[in-house]
């Protein structure tokens, strides 16, 4: 059974899934929205990464961390 820790660390893992997202608990959240997942389907964390809410969230953690 795939689990929230081999969707980042494991097998089903990516580089972008190791930056983008954390483990809490049995809940895989996202560390720019803040915001559990659905780690089972990997389209829900591609979609995730793709939307503009993701963006918006990742734009403004950069833009504070440059100040």
């Amino acid at each position: 059974m795939l689990t929230a820790i081999d969707r980042i660390e494991g097998p089903y893992s990516t580089p972008e899934y190791k930056q983008e997202f954390y483990v809490e608990g049995a809940l895989l959240k996202c560390r720019a929205c803040h915001i559990s997942l659905n780690y089972k389907k990997k389209s829900v964390l591609d979609d995730h990464l793709n939307s503009m809410r993701h963006e918006i969230a990742r734009n403004v953690i950069n833009n504070s961390t440059q100040l």
